[in-house]
């Protein structure tokens, strides 16, 4: 029996249910719309970051600073930002132009301690090492904060404090704060390792002029010895310009040192000096030798380049006069001479030069001896030496060695000469050798001429042609070496011979191949008479021949149509140089 209604009593309520769920599961296809979200530009900086700043505070006082100087200098940092900073590094340059770059020289470095909070601050003190890295002049301490660039800071920019100038100099010796006698060493421009000493009183500087080494030398006496060693690298050798001692020395011992300027003792040398090498170069010195004892006739060796010690464990560098290991060359030494204050030639006041008497002691050239003088007590009086006006005042030499040559224009001049010399591994008089001179007077320089000897046939077709050469003097050195062909139009190689002595000499020439003239001359300098006076330049009335090769030297005969007149002969002449 179906009832009506029934199904939808029961169902219909459920059906209602069924949809409205199906309806809920249905995708929405619109929706409301969000707002747009939008960025605002941030401004161009580091947000809570730590700024740091420096300040230097240091005062190098007034004198030079010198390797090994004890110093600190204080370096405020300060945070300016607003975020802490931890463990900040500080480090300190020596800078030549107030620019930090590679050239700049680090002296030390120091962080620190702790938090550097926003707005705090905390003094680093820095020990400053001076060594012979930097080398001598004026410079300016640069700080550098947060040196090794770990701090992430708002501005890069302010980390380099400038800090105060100071002046640098390379000063060893007695130093103040230093106990006994300080030395120095460096590196010179080709590697070579140069160790300075001064035992006893005194302080020496070393300082760079731009082109070469100049060395000062202050508060010797007689107990200051002076020392300059190399040793490895290199070429084991340093060169230095100028060395000014204002004061006595018992010593200087550089036996690989090469002077090429001024070395000037302004008070006494007691034992001596030796050196590597003199070019160009003066040694001035008042006098050799303190006292009987520290002469000795002997030359001690040294150690390995080091010296000899005594018993005392004192150097002993064997000196007892001048030594010269190496050569001499365009250059003098001067004793008896004070150059003045400043230790150059010339000057008024109290820069001007003194001359007087001096002693020498021992003299020895291990090389040879160019150009150069030696000169004890002689005093140029007008500054210049050898023009006439020189007085030779007492000086003394007590043996001369030279093992080298000594050339021709060299000279010794002393009152007191050895009566012989070691010259080129000869023994030579110095009584008779014009190169010796032990006084003045005779300033004349010799003449000389060179003409055609008597009896040379001009023109002529023979081998050899002699010339005759006379001097105004007796004179010494003169040689086939000194003949000069430079005028001559032969071919080939000139050879002259020289038979003669004292004024006359006779000079004989070979080796000519073609025809042509033979013009002979002598240049300034050839010969020295026994005062030391170099010979002037030859002069000639005819020092011409002319040579024809292979042609007959019959003299012209009369009536013979090739040669009857005198034009006729010198055309030959020139035909014959035309060969």
């Amino acid at each position: 029996m179906e009832i009506p209604g029934l199904a939808s009593i029961f169902f219909g309520p459920l059906a209602r249910l069924l949809r409205l769920r199906r309806e809920q599961r249905k995708p929405h296809h619109t929706r409301r719309a969000r707002p747009a979200i939008q960025f605002q530009p941030l401004e161009p900086r580091v947000l809570l970051s730590a700024d740091l700043i420096g300040t230097v505070q240091w005062d190098p006082g007034a004198a030079a600073l010198f390797p090994d100087a004890d110093a600190e200098a204080a370096v405020l940092v300060q945070n300016i930002g607003d975020r802490s900073a931890k463990s900040v590094k500080v480090s300190v340059y020596a800078s030549a132009d107030e620019v930090l770059d590679a050239s700049d020289v680090l002296l030390g470095t120091d962080h620190t301690r702790g938090k550097l909070r926003p707005g705090a601050a905390q003094e680093v003190r820095v020990d400053l090492d001076f060594d012979e890295d930097l080398r001598p002049g004026e410079y300016q301490l640069l700080a550098l904060v947060d040196s090794r660039d770990k701090v992430r800071e708002s501005d890069e920019s302010n980390n380099l404090a400038l800090g105060p100038v100071f002046d640098f100099g390379w000063i060893f010796g007695d130093l103040p704060g230093c106990e006994g006698s300080d030395t120095l060493t460096f590196r010179d421009a080709d590697g070579t390792k140069v160790t300075l000493r001064l035992d006893g009183p005194g302080v020496g500087e070393l300082t760079w002029d731009g082109s070469g080494w100049d060395l000062q030398l202050t508060g010797t006496d007689g107990r200051s010895e002076l020392s300059i060693l190399t040793n490895r690298g290199g070429d084991g050798r340093f060169a230095i310009d100028d060395i000014h001692v204002a004061g006595s020395l018992d010593a200087l011992f550089a036996p690989k040192t090469d002077l090429t300027g001024i070395l000037a003792i302004d008070g006494r040398l007691d034992r001596g000096l030796v050196i590597g090498s003199a070019t160009d170069a003066i040694i001035a010195v008042p006098s050799i030798g303190a006292s009987k004892d520290h002469w000795h006739d002997r030359w001690s060796g040294h150690d390995r380049g080091h010296g000899r010690h005594d018993r005392h464990g004192d150097r002993d560098s064997g000196v007892t006069g001048i030594a010269v290991l190496g050569n001499l060359e365009n250059s003098q030494i001067l004793v008896g001479a004070n150059l003045g204050a400043d230790g150059q030639p010339g000057g008024e006041g109290d820069d001007a030069d003194q001359f007087g008497s001096g002693r020498l002691g021992n003299l020895l050239i291990a090389g040879s001896m160019l150009s150069s003088a030696v000169r004890v007590g002689q005093d140029p009086v007008d500054g210049i030496f050898d023009n006439g006006d020189d007085v030779l005042e007492y000086g003394s030499i007590r043996s001369i060695t030279i093992v080298g040559e000594m050339s021709d224009d060299s000279r010794v001049v002393a009152a007191g000469l050895p009566r012989y010399a070691f010259v080129d591994r000869h023994f030579v008089k110095t009584a008779v050798d014009p190169r010796f001179i032990d006084e003045l007077g005779d300033e004349v320089a010799p003449g000389v001429t060179i003409d055609q000897a008597a009896g040379q046939a001009d023109p002529t077709n023979e081998s050899p042609i002699e010339f005759t050469v006379l001097f105004s003097e007796e004179v010494f050195g003169f040689g086939a070496e000194d003949i000069d062909f430079s005028g001559s139009t032969v071919g080939g190689e000139l050879v002259a011979s020289v038979m003669g002595s004292g004024a006359s000499y006779t000079v004989s020439v070979s080796g000519m191949t073609s025809s042509g003239l033979v013009v002979a001359s002598i240049g300034a300098g050839a010969a020295a008479d026994a005062a030391g006076n170099l010979s002037e330049a030859s002069t000639s009335s005819d020092n011409t021949v002319t040579l024809s090769v292979g042609a007959d030297n019959d003299a012209p005969v009369a009536g013979d149509d090739a040669f009857s007149t005198a034009e006729d002969v010198a055309r030959l002449i020139t035909a014959a140089e035309l060969l």
